[in-house]
């Protein structure tokens, strides 16, 4: 069935935050509190192709994440049966819900799935923030794109598990908060009891995310690589714009000024933006500048010839500028002692 098929049948199946679902998808339910945070997620597993989705909808805590770090992550994925509705959304790390350490969850989720499994979620908020009244969204566009996302309304602590339907604690959720017919009091209730009924039960995945993941800090770090060059090699334009240098012979002669003036650029990453000397040995190499700069990982061949090519065009424009230079300078010193051109 379409996703967008799905959503409709999600909002004509929806009865408070319990989503009914039509076979052969199974019933799902998303308990929020007072602030529309969603605190746990229960569903009836059926994994499933996602080919044709549409858009994510946007969270049901109302935070804006457009132009963030952050996505649209849904709580029980797609493929697992999760219904497309803003109750199933929570902001969450874009590249770590993409494809870093959530995706790899999901991943492995679906291929250890039980038969007539129930997904649960509890999910815990530590943050204290507001992201807009704290300028975030401006420190981020214009000071610092590895800011952490200090905000009430992102989850800093996710526990899932994967259950049988038919035994205990999973066939209690069946019952107690999936099964049809009963009031949003009856499930609410029972969510809230949730981490008593799984009790000892282990989870099968557990996440912290009190800073930004690794996986987006190495996409920001890498965005702010090729920031930095741009900045640094418009700064080295302009200032010898104005003085008898050596053009280059092509337009993209950022190459040129990576090769020549890498340091520069690591210097800034230091002083402007505080990257530590670890972060810089580890991420910050000309050839690392150069993939951030083509936004190439690793490097293509057609894009490593035509660097060469341009090296080389570049190194004979020198050539050829410095001997024109030294004959001009020669003839001006005979005029100035008066010696025959």
């Amino acid at each position: 069935m379409p996703a967008s098929s799905r959503q409709a049948e999600y909002v004509l199946m929806c009865e408070m935050s319990y989503f009914a679902q039509a076979p052969p998808f199974r019933p799902c339910y998303v308990h929020l509190d007072a602030q529309q945070r969603p605190l746990s997620m229960v569903g009836g597993i059926r994994v499933s192709d996602t080919a044709d989705r549409d858009n994510p909808p946007v969270p049901i805590c109302g935070l804006n994440i457009d132009n963030t770090p952050l996505g649209r992550g849904h709580i029980m994925a797609l493929q697992l049966g999760g219904p497309d509705v803003s109750e199933n959304i929570v902001p969450q790390y874009q590249q770590w819900q993409q494809t870093g350490a959530w995706r790899q969850m999901e991943v492995s989720a679906m291929h250890n799935a039980p038969v007539n499994g129930v997904f649960a979620c509890l999910m815990e908020y530590a943050n204290t923030g507001d992201a807009t009244a704290n300028g975030l969204y401006d420190t981020f566009s214009n000071v610092d794109p590895l800011v952490y996302w200090d905000d009430l309304r992102i989850p800093t602590r996710f526990r899932v598990w994967l259950l049988p339907g038919t035994a205990n604690p999973g066939a209690q959720l069946l019952t107690g908060i999936l099964a049809a017919g009963l009031t949003d009091l009856a499930r609410s209730t029972a969510a809230g009891n949730l981490l008593t009924t799984l009790g000892t039960t282990p989870a099968f995945a557990e996440f912290t995310v009190t800073t930004m993941p690794a996986e987006d800090r190495t996409f920001w770090m890498r965005n702010q690589l090729a920031m930095v060059v741009d900045e640094s090699f418009e700064a080295y334009q302009e200032h010898y714009s104005t003085l008898d240098a050596p053009p280059s012979p092509h337009r993209e002669t950022e190459v040129e000024y990576v090769f020549g003036r890498g340091q520069e650029v690591r210097t800034r990453l230091r002083d402007d933006y505080g990257w530590l000397a670890h972060e810089i040995n580890s991420f910050a190499s000309n050839g690392q500048l150069l993939e951030a700069s083509f936004h190439e990982r690793p490097l293509k061949a057609r894009t490593l010839k035509n660097i060469e090519r341009r090296e080389k065009a570049y190194a004979a424009k020198q050539s050829k500028w410095g001997k024109v230079k030294s004959v001009n300078e020669m003839r001006l010193a005979r005029l100035k002692r008066g010696d025959p051109y």
